[in-house]
């Protein structure tokens, strides 16, 4: 997250104490070299850059924007050593507002939208260079609250999130045309809800930890269905079927093996 010179509140202290050697330019503005080697060319006011200017620091980081007392405050532009960009706005040195960051250090993305305080935070879309695609709600550098995020291969997950996954409530496409719409916890299926595959087979009923877990309905495109009891994915449990010609009979079952029944 560009963690470097242009955005830590020690190197802006250091920058306050250090002390600088000024030149007045032809055009005005104010030329400052610092011991460590950074530079800045711009407006002053006394003894602290106000105004506009561009700060070159030592590591090879270069801001240039507006300033308030010292601190990047306003509209401005850092571009970092590593290749990263950010263009937008800040407060007390900080991104905050709105703004654009080209991240090229690490997860390699781009990000447009709200900031606050230096984080990710609030409406925004992030696009990864793998094709992945998120745009929706942000808390302090992650995906949080709703949003849709579309992954390089064509799935989609539309809905609610907690810590960069699925939770709550919302629906899942997979490329193949099937579809999950119903509760999550923590990136999995987890209570109530509703998957269709894509040759039309159908459950509507309860889940737990991704797979079909309580009660439940199971219905096949021919006719066919079973309503009752599952676990770990599996009927189990009491319950009744139902064949092609609608005929029901109740029984129990082990693990997906019917054990008895009795014609209903």
């Amino acid at each position: 997250m560009g963690a470097n010179c242009c955005n830590q509140a020690d190197d802006r202290q250091q920058e306050k104490t250090l002390t600088a050697i000024p030149v007045v330019t032809d055009l005005g503005e104010t030329q400052r070299t610092y011991p460590d080697g950074s530079t800045y060319t711009g407006q002053v006011d006394g003894n602290v850059r106000d105004g506009y200017g561009t700060f070159d620091y030592a590591n090879g980081d270069q801001y240039t924007g507006e300033w308030m007392a010292n601190d990047k405050q306003g509209k401005g532009k850092c571009a970092y050593s590593d290749g990263s960009i950010y263009d937008g706005e800040w407060f007390e040195d900080k991104r905050h507002g709105r703004g654009v960051y080209l991240d090229k250090s690490g997860d390699q993305y781009e990000y447009r939208g709200e900031w606050y305080e230096g984080s990710l935070h609030g409406d925004g879309t992030q696009t990864w260079e793998n094709g992945n695609k998120y745009q929706g709600q942000f808390e302090h550098n992650k995906i949080e609250g709703k949003g849709t995020f579309r992954w390089a291969s064509g799935a989609e997950f539309s809905g609610q999130f907690m810590d960069g996954l699925s939770h709550g409530t919302g629906i899942y496409q997979w490329t193949d045309g099937s579809v999950y719409d119903g509760q999550w916890v923590k990136g999995k299926k987890q209570g109530e809800g509703t998957y269709t595959f894509a040759d039309n087979r159908k459950y509507q009923g309860e889940y737990e930890n991704d797979d079909k877990h309580g009660y439940g309905k199971f219905v096949w495109p021919d006719g066919r269905a079973y309503e009752g009891e599952w676990k770990n994915g599996k009927q189990h449990g009491s319950g009744t079927a139902t064949d092609k010609a609608g005929n029901q009979k109740a029984g129990t079952w082990n693990l997906g093996t019917e054990l008895k029944s009795a014609t209903g």
